[in-house]
């Protein structure tokens, strides 16, 4: 009878401990997912006033100098000439140019962020910022080995409790 009681007792600790860890670790990738986003778009938002500038030397700088910073890369594209290291996804790039807009997407390796941006007479220019899947699953990793570690620790004293 104490064996089964245990068991019972070990039984619903591990069921609310699913019902809570699951949604949580969901919510903490999610979050983590969009504060890479944020970033970016705050990155792009800087970029906006050179990019505008037109200058290709200053903006050649620009994006030498921010991918020299980290993992985190930024081309950008200017009259159909990439500046920087890789070239975006094109139908994201069109896209982006004919609504003058920010677009973004996963992509391998990764989440695309492509910002429009509007120079002297029609033309258009596009920053791209690309951001490495390891910039923010490695926090949701650490969170959900966190949770599942909690989760088994609140298991194992409802299971000794009993």
């Amino acid at each position: 009878m104490r064996r089964e009681l245990i068991t019972l007792f070990a039984a619903i600790a591990a069921s609310i401990c699913v019902a809570f860890a699951v949604p949580l670790g969901l919510s903490t990738q999610s979050r983590a997912r969009e504060q890479a986003l944020d970033a970016a778009r705050l990155d792009a938002a800087r970029m906006v006033p050179v990019v505008a500038s037109g200058d290709v030397s200053q903006i050649d700088a620009m994006v030498a100098g921010y991918n020299a910073g980290g993992d985190v890369r930024a081309t950008v594209v200017v009259g159909g000439v990439p500046i920087g290291d890789d070239v975006p996804d094109p139908d994201r790039l069109d896209r982006a140019l004919d609504q003058l807009s920010t677009l973004d997407g996963d992509v391998d390796g990764g989440i695309e962020l492509v910002t429009a941006v509007a120079l002297e007479g029609d033309r258009r220019a596009a920053i791209r910022i690309m951001i490495p899947s390891d910039e923010y699953r490695g926090n949701a990793v650490a969170a959900w080995v966190g949770l599942a570690a909690v989760s088994l620790v609140l298991v194992l004293i409802a299971s000794v409790a009993s």
